[in-house]
């Protein structure tokens, strides 16, 4: 049995996802497994794993794009290891990281969820910056996360009316019901070769975001609780796009968020006093309403200068 499954989700990014496997086969690591769920790409990916060999990697070949959740669980339905971790086609994390997961969770058992430091691939410039030592997070970073496996058998799969955005917090905030905690640990890097797409399309990822965000909220917290998260967080989403000009598209974001809200509360689940109090921090890293504009204002001004050096004085694990 492979003590770690390595499930790779994948649309229309031939050349990234070629670079990746080419990267994993490399390592000849007979222990690992890698399961490719490709969501119906149309640019010669199905091709290419038809008529790619391995023995250790299964291939997935979905007919329709089944959004991010829903083409994950694909793989993670069929993924045997210990250990779970799930890269975006783009997203190729260090083999220092890889070999480490075991050691990382038998060095963490709070932890259910590790996820490392993602920089841009191209400019370096970090995507999940919580600063430069372990801490428990909200949630992962979807690019690039390892997960138990046995947190499956327990809080179920990722929520699949996540077709983008907001499977993160969603899983994170299950995770910590089942009483796991989510780890960043930035003495590991992920390389993620995201792009910024056309305005357009980038516009409906917002709102999709918006919607989904809002709804695991409901969904998760106690309803006052949600409410107040939902309406910080899509206050501030509608703000940025009034700052750049896109006043309607700040309305849409709005009535999303209202939206996703509404439907996230009447399916309300129970959650632990220890979990409302961890998610009311509003010093917890990623903010997801969590923290005010105000006191985003604040930190902003007491904390003037340049950004830390990430990856200077990064150790390894002992």
């Amino acid at each position: 049995m492979p003590v770690l499954s390595i499930v790779i989700l994948s649309h229309n990014r031939l050349a990234d996802l070629q670079a990746n496997l080419e990267y994993l086969f490399a390592a000849g690591r007979e222990d690992w497994e890698i399961i490719v769920v490709d969501n119906a790409s149309t640019d010669g990916t199905p091709e290419y794993l038809a008529g790619l060999e391995h023995p250790r990697m299964t291939v997935v070949a979905n007919q329709e794009n089944r959004g991010v959740a829903g083409g994950r669980n694909d793989g993670f339905r069929l993924a045997k290891g210990k250990y779970i971790l799930c890269i975006d086609d783009d997203s190729q994390p260090e083999l220092g990281f890889l070999n480490d997961l075991p050691a990382l969770f038998a060095a963490y058992p709070e932890a259910g969820l590790i996820t490392p430091l993602v920089l841009h691939a191209q400019d370096g410039t970090p995507q999940n910056d919580h600063g430069m030592d372990p801490m428990w997070v909200s949630n992962f970073h979807g690019s690039c996360h390892a997960f138990r496996r046995s947190l499956l058998d327990e809080i179920g799969y990722q929520d699949e009316l996540c077709t983008f955005g907001g499977e993160e917090i969603d899983f994170s905030v299950r995770a910590h019901k089942a009483g796991y905690q989510t780890l960043y640990h930035p003495e590991y890097v992920s390389r993620h070769n995201s792009f910024v797409r056309p305005p357009a399309e980038q516009m409906k990822r917002w709102h999709r975001w918006a919607y989904n965000y809002a709804r695991v909220l409901g969904k998760n917290f106690p309803p006052e609780m949600a409410k107040k998260l939902a309406d910080e967080h899509t206050k501030q989403f509608a703000l940025k796009l009034a700052r750049a000009g896109q006043p309607r598209g700040s309305q849409t974001i709005a009535q999303e968020g209202l939206r996703g809200l509404m439907e996230g509360l009447a399916a309300n689940e129970q959650c632990p006093v220890e979990t409302q109090r961890f998610y009311s921090n509003p010093d917890l890293a990623p903010e997801f309403g969590n923290k005010t504009i105000l006191r985003k204002i604040w930190h902003k001004v007491a904390k003037p200068g340049p950004a830390p050096d990430l990856l200077a004085g990064r150790r390894k694990l002992a």
